[in-house]
């Protein structure tokens, strides 16, 4: 009998969740690191141009090429303000950024 099969569902549901998030933690800061990402730092004036401008939300994100092939752009207190933080009760989490990654090669399903 394997061991965890005496754990209740909802609980090795938990820890599978848990595996996942690490996998694409530990594979998100690892490209980060092979491709020689970049740090950003969002100064208050970039911020309040960005949440003051009239972008379409439904244009595809096929057109915007960042900068670096990776970086990480770190949002300040005015970009806070219009943020939703994800839910966390871990103590060591915080957000404050996103990684950005640029794959010219990359097409979706529906440009091919």
């Amino acid at each position: 009998m394997h061991p965890m099969s005496l754990v209740p569902k909802e609980e090795t549901e938990k820890v599978e969740a848990n595996r996942r998030m690490l996998a694409v933690e530990v594979s998100t800061n690892l490209k980060y690191h092979l491709n020689k990402g970049t740090v950003i730092e969002a100064t208050p004036a970039l911020e309040t141009l960005l949440t003051n401008s009239d972008v379409d939300l439904s244009l595809p994100m096929s057109i915007v090429a960042p900068p670096y092939r990776a970086q990480y752009l770190r949002f300040g207190e005015a970009a806070m303000q219009y943020l939703k933080v994800p839910a966390s009760h871990a103590p060591d989490r915080v957000f404050d950024g996103v990684f950005c990654f640029f794959n010219p090669g990359f097409r979706t399903l529906r440009q091919r």
